[in-house]
């Protein structure tokens, strides 16, 4: 019956209908963006009015999110909303390595965040910078 009917076969629960390649890079995408950030699927459901497992239907690809719905996660997340489209393939190193320091990440930043002198904050923000550049040289090198 469902065959019979063009698109019917969304509406009806348990069809069993997956979404395509793209829908499914969007829900990895969007996965990735909220584990990087330290967010909780909870957290990102009350971001944008929707429970928990909703989140986990748009993230495990079982539901499309819509456009609007998906600025406004992008808008909790305070990222830009093209962040959800670039491609992994395009850094796929960049990715890795983010998401394996993800809570460390989110730590510096927590721990930066609370440095009230200026000065202090630009210091420690060119000891990481420099770190960071010291350490791409020696990769460079190897």
């Amino acid at each position: 019956m469902t065959d019979q009917i063009p698109g019917l076969s969304r509406f009806i629960k348990g069809s069993g209908k997956r979404l395509g390649p793209l829908d499914q890079a969007l829900a990895e995408r969007m996965k990735a963006i909220r584990n990087l950030r330290g967010i909780t699927q909870q957290d990102a459901g009350d971001l944008i009015g929707i429970t928990h497992q909703q989140m986990q239907k748009y993230e495990s690809g079982v539901n499309r999110i819509l456009a609007p719905r998906l600025k406004q996660l992008a808008d909790g997340y305070q990222i830009d909303v093209n962040m959800f489209f670039e491609s992994a393939k395009d850094q796929p190193q960049r990715v890795d390595r983010a998401l394996d320091f993800a809570p460390l990440t989110v730590q510096l930043a927590e721990a930066f965040e609370q440095i009230e002198d200026d000065l202090v904050r630009k210091a420690v923000f060119q000891l990481i910078r420099a770190a960071a550049r010291s350490g791409k040289r020696e990769t460079d090198h190897a």
